[in-house]
């Protein structure tokens, strides 16, 4: 407790940004009162390797397909 008194008393505004930053933990309260919720971020999470998967597929193709357009462009 005394470094907030300190920095209250020093009028240092710092401390209290970053205090602000713990604002975005508040969806999380929600999401653990709420079973369905609790559903559904736990699928999002669940699907991100399968994701990840079908990113690394997409930009296979668009490597493959960046290379042909520059072929065609220079040949």
């Amino acid at each position: 407790m005394g470094w907030i008194f300190d920095a209250l008393i020093s009028t240092n505004i710092n401390f209290l940004k970053g205090l602000r930053s713990l604002r975005a933990l508040r969806p999380l309260r929600v999401i653990s009162s709420n079973e369905g919720m609790k559903i559904v971020v736990n699928a999002l999470f669940e699907s991100i390797p399968v994701l990840l998967n079908v990113l690394l597929i997409v930009i296979l193709f668009v490597f493959v397909f960046a290379i042909l357009g520059v072929q065609l462009l220079v040949g």
